[in-house]
């Protein structure tokens, strides 16, 4: 009986999708790349800008969507 709940549970995932790595060109507040835009945001964050922070998240956000990117 555990085994069928436990079975009944499962998921099946497709592992024949690949994912593609994708270049993207964003800028914010003259930073280029993802990496050192996060990179900006972390040191919001290490001195207390919080609030600067989250609208670079924001930014950040918008502008991967634009670009096609999806969560």
């Amino acid at each position: 009986m555990r085994k069928e709940i436990d079975n009944k549970n499962k998921r099946e995932v497709n592992m024949s999708l690949k994912k593609e790595i994708v270049t993207l060109e964003i800028m914010l507040n003259g930073i280029k790349g993802v990496d050192d835009i996060l990179q900006m945001i972390k040191d919001c964050i290490d001195n207390g800008e919080t609030e600067d922070a989250k609208m670079w998240i924001s930014d950040l956000q918008d502008e991967l969507y634009d670009n096609g990117v999806r969560g």
